[in-house]
């Protein structure tokens, strides 16, 4: 079967995509030919104000509890870097855990950005980035783009899925994977898997249930892809199919989910 020239666009955050990517990289390491990595804070907003938000959306107790987690993979990842840890807590440290290259972007739709991609032969790009890809970087890869999205699109699309489906009672949420588009999380499925919402889970409980689903499903995609399959589903946007847009909650919306009894961890 002919090889892919596959590159992984990413924020490197330890939480999940350490080990959604590590299953991947297991299964593509012969084409995988790079892993480009971006900030897991949006372009033009500053730490303070970054973690700000967070706190107003999970309340100071949830924060510190995801910081002091957050402080301890990023200690891990440091031991790594000098003893054989079994876990991988970053994505840089994967890269080097399995000899690819880690390149470091700003602004991935910078024009000096798209032209190093497009001269790097792509097949496919595999995205977990959280910048916005525009029409120039779109059309680098011979593929297409891919990404993975915590919502059974086109329901949810935008940010905070996971919290906007538990904010509307939903007792099955799901994972798709979806080619991408100029639109955000509008472009057709090529393939999505649902699961129940169990009431003792935390939010990220559930995003570790959508990472390890959505590592296989991504597997499945990358495959659908290499034989040209078409998309199962092509994505509606209109209100009647439930294709609406969500950007982050504002203070009534974060009340109303926490009288709900739901924990962000």
């Amino acid at each position: 079967m002919k090889k892919m020239r596959i590159y992984i666009m990413t924020m490197d955050e330890p939480f999940f995509l350490p080990r959604f990517f590590q299953k991947i990289v297991e299964t593509y390491k012969d084409e995988i030919i790079e892993i480009g990595t971006v900030s897991f804070i949006p372009p033009g907003k500053s730490v303070i104000a970054y973690a700000l938000n967070e706190m107003r959306m999970m309340g100071p107790g949830a924060f510190f509890k995801q910081m002091c987690l957050y402080l301890y993979y990023r200690i891990l990842d440091r031991i790594s870097s000098v003893l054989p840890l079994k876990g991988v807590y970053s994505v840089r440290a994967l890269g080097e855990r399995y000899s690819i290259r880690v390149r470091r972007f700003g602004d991935i739709n910078a024009p000096e950005v798209v032209d190093y991609l497009a001269s790097r032969d792509i097949d496919l790009i595999v995205n977990q980035a959280p910048q916005i890809f525009k029409k120039e970087l779109l059309n680098v890869p011979r593929l297409g783009c891919i990404n993975k999205h915590a919502s059974l699109l086109p329901r949810y699309r935008g940010l905070y899925p996971v919290f906007r489906a538990l904010l509307n009672d939903e007792r099955t949420m799901g994972v798709s994977i979806h080619f991408m588009n100029e639109k955000i999380d509008a472009g057709s499925v090529i393939v999505q898997e649902s699961f129940v919402v169990k009431e003792s889970e935390t939010v990220f409980d559930m995003y570790k249930k959508v990472f390890d689903i959505g590592a296989r499903l991504m597997i499945e995609a990358i495959e659908q892809c290499r034989l040209g399959v078409q998309p199962c589903l092509s994505v509606s946007l209109s209100h009647e199919s439930g294709g609406h847009f969500f950007s982050a909650p504002n203070d009534e919306e974060i009340h109303a989910f926490r009288k709900k009894g739901w924990k962000f961890i």
